[in-house]
Formats: structure tokens, sequence, C-alpha cells
């Protein structure tokens, strides 16, 4: 085993605690948060014999419950309510000590709101990543939970010494003082996806959308609006739609608004949220993907489009999501507006043929910079 390898590698964020791999059962473990991402990031360095340490929260536990074995411990915090400030410095202050209980020689902490703020403030080494824009998020929908977070991501960039930002358009918008101690690594894709390719002309008559809640940012309801506009406008068409994630269960927000607008809920389905795995089974077959949301900073589900070869229609006023569409990569329109959705709904399907080239373009793209092992391999040289 090298010195590189003998140290301990803290992962301090929302994590999918059944996603990571375990000697042993864990049978009361709780559910964790549902950020498969990060579980993919913990398993990469267990698989290449680093001793990693998980400092995560979960709903649904009073008190603080632990994991241990010979490559992995787990420690999971309760969640708080977001209804007051008062829960979000309590939640830090109970992941602060559990971070000072059970030291790491190195943390990273992925956002920079309360796992940020509380790595930061334990006096453990800390490399922050940067994953959203917190003043544009707060400028698209002003609440009071969005103007916390605000403040605490004032508060860890101010604080931190060493940042990542997942994108160009993420760098871009820092300050001077804060790009200087930034550098730029994207997101990644776990591996296995390579292996759920599957040549388009076998692909299902489905497109899909990934919802992270129901709201102005997510924008979700104008792609259900362009799909009602597609459906009207080519009745016989046999393409259904799937929407998978926060806000897309049966009887839920999105499934009230698409019967309201009289959408072909016959020809709709409404999956909830969807482990990773099972999420990725829907998508692989996909001869579409709609990601309508106006906000993005490297957004996880394009990468995933890209490397299972489904084309993907995404905002063109998006700098991220210019950026990772970038040489004919995909489709950008207004997402906005639901009739330019429905005009590349139709563009796509009728032009199989560019599709297939765009989609190999995506793959092959994304083959290169998102490859879990160069995306990680850039973060582990940092330490």
């Amino acid at each position: 085993m090298s010195s590189r390898t003998k140290i301990v590698i803290g992962i301090v964020g929302p994590i999918d605690i059944k996603l990571v791999k375990k000697q042993k059962e864990w049978s009361d473990s709780p559910v964790g948060n549902e950020y498969p991402m990060f579980s993919y990031f913990v398993n990469y360095l267990i698989d290449n014999n680093y001793k990693v340490n998980v400092y995560t929260t979960s709903p649904g536990i009073k008190k603080k419950v632990q994991y241990i074995d010979d490559h992995v411990s787990i420690f999971v915090a309760p969640k708080r309510s977001r209804k007051y400030a008062k829960h979000y410095f309590l939640e830090v202050r109970e992941l602060r000590a559990m971070l000072k209980a059970s030291p790491s020689d190195v943390l990273f902490a992925q956002w920079t709101y309360e796992f940020a703020l509380s790595a930061i403030n334990s006096g453990l080494r800390t490399i922050v990543t940067i994953n959203d824009n917190a003043r544009k998020i707060f400028l698209i929908r002003p609440t009071i939970n969005k103007f916390i977070k605000l403040l605490i991501n004032r508060l860890v960039l101010q604080k931190s010494t060493q940042l990542i930002a997942v994108s160009e358009y993420i760098y871009n918008n820092l300050s001077a003082g804060v790009r200087n101690k930034t550098i730029i690594i994207p997101n990644f894709y776990p591996d296995y996806l390579e292996r759920l390719f599957i040549e388009y002309k076998n692909r299902k008559k489905i497109i899909v959308t990934f919802c992270n809640g129901f709201g102005k940012r997510t924008n979700v309801q104008k792609a259900v609006e362009g799909f009602k506009i597609f459906n009207e406008r080519n009745i016989n068409s046999q393409f259904e739609y799937h929407l998978i994630g926060e806000g897309t269960e049966v009887k839920g927000k999105l499934y009230s608004y698409a019967h309201k607008i009289n959408a072909p809920l016959e020809k709709m389905h409404f999956h909830g949220y969807l482990s990773h795995p099972d999420a990725m089974e829907v998508l692989k077959f996909a001869s579409l993907l709609i990601h309508p949301s106006l906000e993005e900073a490297n957004s996880i589900t394009i990468i995933e489009s890209m490397v299972l070869g489904v084309p993907v229609i995404g905002n063109i006023f998006s700098d991220a999501v210019k950026e990772q569409l970038s040489g004919d990569a995909g489709y950008l329109c207004n997402t906005k507006c639901a009739f330019e959705i429905n005009r590349y709904i139709a563009y796509c399907i009728n032009n199989s043929g560019h599709c297939q080239e765009v989609l190999l373009r995506a793959r092959y793209h994304a083959l290169k910079k998102y490859n879990i092992q160069n995306v990680i391999e850039q973060q582990i040289s940092l330490i």
C-alpha cells in the first residue's frame, strides 16, 4: 500500500447510504439522502484502497448513528427541519462535533452550505466543492430558506482555503478573490453506465425528464406543456413521457398540474423517486431527454444521458448547459416556451439520423471529460 493510500479521506455531504460498499450488513441503516454521486465517490476510494470516513445526515433519526468496518466508517447525524435559521446551525454544530470526534486527514465537503461550514469549523483540512450558484438560485425564487443558504454560502466561500468549481460557469461567477483559491473539476459518472449503452435503433419510444422538485427553477411544468402540445399535434404518436424524481409522485404536484392542463396522462408515467440503478434502467432505453431546468452548474443528468447516448434538449439561456452541450453535443432551445420544447421534440423524433450523430458526439465527449477515474484522481491530486 502506498503512503498516499494510508491517509484517511473524509466525505462530508448528502449521501445515499444504501449505495456505499460495506463489508457487512447494516440492518438498521438510516435512509440517508438521495444523492448517489457522492456514494460512488466513496466507492471509488474504497476500491482504490483508501480508508474513508463518511459524514452525512438522515431524516427519521433523533441521535447520531454510525457504521464501521475495515474500509469505511459512516457517521450519520439527524437531518433537521429547514423552517428556521437556527435549525441549520444546530445541524452544523452536530456535524462539526461528529467530525471532531472521528477526524479524517482531509475532508472533501460537498456544496457550500451546512456540510461545508461544519467541515471548515471542525478545524480539519477541508476542500470544498461548489456545486451551484447560490445567488442565482435565490434570485430565481427568493425565499427565507434560500436566503439563509445564501448567507451560509458567503461564509463558506470567505473561510475556505481550497475550492473546486464544477464548471467554468460557476468559476466565472465567483469573485476574483475566491477564484484565486479555486480550480475547475467537473462532476463525473459511475463507470457502470458505460456498460448500459444501447444502440439508438433499439431504443423505446419514451421521453424522460428528471425532476428535483416542482417550481420555477426546475421549470418542469413547461416540459409537460411541451409534451402536451406535441401529443395534440401528433395524436397517433406512440411516444410516452416518463418523469422521475422529487415531485413526480402519482397524485403529487406535477401530476396535479398535468391533470389541470389536460395533459395526456395515459401517455405519462410518474415514477417519483427511483434508486440510481433503477432510474438508469429507464434512461438507457430513452430516445430523448428533456432537461428544462433554468439554472444548472454541471448537470449530472445531462452527463448520464450523454454517456448512455440519449439526445438532450436543454435550456439555451443556461451557460452551464450550453457549456456541457457545446460542439453540437445536444439541442438547445428556450425551455421557458412550451411551443419551443414541442418543436424540438418533433425535430428529434423526425430526424433520428441527426440524433444519432449528436448522441455519438456527446457520448465521446462525456467518456473523455467526465470519466470517474479522471475526475476523482484530479481531486485526490489536491491532497
